[in-house]
């Protein structure tokens, strides 16, 4: 799979744990490229980060003073893996509306495009992608829940979760069946009520991203993990795996653990 990244739209230190998440959800990213025009001021601060995760810059000259070609490489590099590869999955890590088209042509000739970008990510590029994220929600900076007209009730988010996501609980939750020792299984659980919100839900793409930090627990399961954290913590019997749709229409996968559900 590949991760291609608008540099001049995406902040450098945003993109550990997107790099993160993608390999606990799909394993190896063997591409990952970074775009821009890398003798510009502006991009500086990304060198730590190309080199800290092996990304490779790809310099996008602006030939004209008031222009940049950062999407046109971009767009060129994605037809091209498109065209002549075997991916299945082409990750954009952009805010800019423009890839929308892109992301279209993509789906088009049958890959999975996932985005990662802002909040404030134009709409039609947000449902161009099969999966879009937020990239304060993967880093741990919650969006604020939206407030209560005056003189109206607050929104009944409980409802909401069972009305418009879908719960999927393993049969089992005892530690027994999962294989794992009991202290393993309550750092687990500690770790994910920890990140979670007052509904007691944690971000799938955040929980990755705090155990692949952990390695002491990490080193503890032993075996469990097969590459993909995504798929052990969903898999696992600790958690109820709960999809919902996003502002846009696109699900995101949360956690809640089991003692914490109804």
């Amino acid at each position: 799979m590949a991760v291609l990244i608008d540099a001049d739209n995406v902040a450098p230190g945003k993109i550990g744990a997107v790099l993160t998440a993608v390999a606990a959800e799909h394993g190896g990213v063997g591409i990952r490229r970074a775009y821009g025009d890398w003798d510009r001021p502006h991009l500086s601060g990304w060198r730590p980060a190309v080199l800290a995760h092996s990304i490779r810059r790809i310099d996008a000259i602006a030939f004209s003073p008031r222009k940049q070609c950062t999407d046109h490489a971009m767009v060129a590099d994605a037809i091209h893996l498109a065209l002549m590869t075997d991916l299945s999955v082409i990750v954009l890590v952009t805010s800019d509306g423009d890839f929308t088209d892109l992301a279209m042509r993509l789906r088009e000739y049958g890959l999975r495009v996932e985005g990662f970008g802002k909040q404030n990510t134009p709409a039609p590029f947000v449902r161009a992608c099969d999966r879009f994220t937020v990239l304060d929600d993967l880093t741990g900076h919650p969006r604020p829940e939206p407030a209560a007209a005056p003189g109206q009730p607050a929104p009944d988010t409980t409802k909401k979760a069972t009305k418009n996501g879908r719960a999927k609980a393993p049969a089992k939750s005892s530690t027994a069946s999962t294989g794992l020792a009991p202290e393993v299984a309550d750092s687990l659980r500690a770790m994910v009520d920890k990140i979670a919100d007052k509904e007691g839900l944690a971000n799938l793409a955040t929980a990755c991203h705090r155990l692949n930090q952990q390695r002491d627990l990490k080193a503890k399961l032993n075996g469990h993990l097969s590459g993909k954290t995504g798929r052990f913590l969903k898999r696992c019997g600790l958690f109820d795996v709960i999809e919902r749709p996003g502002k846009n229409g696109t699900p995101t996968t949360y956690l809640r653990s089991k003692s914490r559900s109804a």
